[in-house]
């Protein structure tokens, strides 16, 4: 796994690729690959971008579809979601190109 830039990012900004290994063993983390065009599902993880993008899109009943934001290598995504349990996702989180995720368990941080 990458700690250099996993430790570049927004949650880790500040530690050492080491302390980030540290802080990361232990956790339930786990990495996901995905082919340009699947779903990305989340619960209650935030997802950081080890390669690719993702983009983080609102859909609504009559198929209109509402690009919020995108998400690259090194940038971190979900993490209001998974910060509120149990608030259903109101948006949808696509893979733009081929793509691996590192989720974060939000409940295992505390």
């Amino acid at each position: 796994m990458d700690y250099e830039l996993i430790s570049r990012t927004a949650l880790f900004q500040g530690c050492s690729p080491t302390a980030t290994e540290n802080l990361l063993y232990g956790l339930k983390t786990f990495t996901k690959k995905y082919k340009k065009g699947a779903p990305v599902y989340l619960v209650t993880d935030i997802g950081i971008v080890l390669y690719g993008t993702v983009q983080i899109e609102n859909n609504d009943l009559w198929g209109n579809k509402n690009i919020i934001s995108l998400a690259h290598t090194g940038e971190v995504f979900a993490e209001a979601y998974a910060c509120v349990p149990g608030e259903p996702m109101m948006v949808d989180v696509i893979a733009m190109e081929e793509a691996e995720i590192l989720f974060l368990n939000v409940p295992e941080l505390f």
